[in-house]
């Protein structure tokens, strides 16, 4: 076998150079990618192994406090008298105010989870152990009296709370329109 000339040894280096070059050029993105997608999970283990150990220091606070919520949530009784006591609620509370009532009634959609509303207090999968009746006002007043409407409204002994509030300048400087929704929560009747 006969030794390579200067001239084929450089162009044997300069093929291997392409084909090196061409190779990557190949492989990089794929190799890239490779190494996004085992850091994407390495990050994702690493933030559920996070989530486990807190999981696990406060398993025994968050299951005292289901507890404590189960023998406290008043449990839901009949639709009507719920959403009924609600409303009368409302009323009693804007008139020991001093609050002028535009309109009161029920949100049809506030007993029915949403996307992406929190789905109770027990493990994330479960499916939801709360039922809530939701009541939108509208009311007049100076911004003193509606903002001690909210304020007594909002309330958490009671389980219920403002979960919309927003407040508009009336025609008149003093005399403020406020809207807000207020859920109340209630356990799930429990068949026996």
């Amino acid at each position: 076998m006969r030794r390579l000339t200067d001239r084929e040894q450089s162009l044997l280096w300069l093929l291997a150079a392409v084909l090196f070059v061409v190779g990557n050029m190949f492989l990089l993105p794929r190799l890239l990618a490779w190494h996004r997608a085992l850091e994407t999970k390495r990050k994702s283990h690493e933030a559920t192994v996070i989530s486990s150990r807190l999981w696990a220091d406060q398993y025994t606070l968050w299951s005292e406090r289901e507890t404590w919520m189960e023998d406290r949530v008043p449990e839901m009784g009949d639709l009507n008298m719920v959403q009924t006591a609600l409303l009368e609620e409302l009323l009693n509370a804007s008139k020991e105010f001093g609050v002028t009532e535009e309109m009161r009634s029920i949100d049809e959609l506030g007993g029915k989870p949403q996307p992406g509303q929190p789905q109770g207090y027990g493990a994330p999968d479960t499916p939801t152990q709360w039922e809530c009746v939701v009541a939108l006002l509208r009311c007049n007043g100076s911004l003193e009296n509606v903002v001690r409407l909210a304020a007594a409204l909002q309330a958490p002994a009671r389980f219920q709370t403002l979960t919309s509030f927003e407040v508009t300048p009336g025609q008149d400087p003093a005399v403020v329109t406020c809207t807000m929704k207020v859920t109340r929560w209630l356990k799930r009747k429990t068949v026996k």
